[in-house]
């Protein structure tokens, strides 16, 4: 049976690279056990871009249908495209 001490090498230096890469301590600070996790989803550009997106959908749910694309003009629409007059 192996030992669990193989299965992974280099996690030790890839954990390193990662928070590197990501701009964070590779050592906990004093009084501390670990090192601050990056959290993406409680920071602000993402709160901003989700609310963005948010009225985007919100905005183009609640507008109301063109006055010329209603379900009973759609035979006129085709009338038009091919060039024939109302009428």
């Amino acid at each position: 049976m192996k030992s669990t001490d193989s299965i992974d090498w280099n996690g030790e230096a890839r954990r390193t690279w990662l928070r590197i890469e990501q701009g964070l301590a590779v050592e906990p600070p004093d009084g501390h056990t670990v090192v601050r996790q990056s959290d993406f989803e409680k920071s602000k550009v993402w709160r901003a871009v989700f609310i963005a997106a948010a009225i985007a959908v919100g905005v183009s749910l609640f507008q109301p249908q063109p006055a010329d694309l209603t379900l009973t003009n759609v035979g006129g629409i085709e009338r038009i495209a091919a060039g024939v007059q109302h009428a």
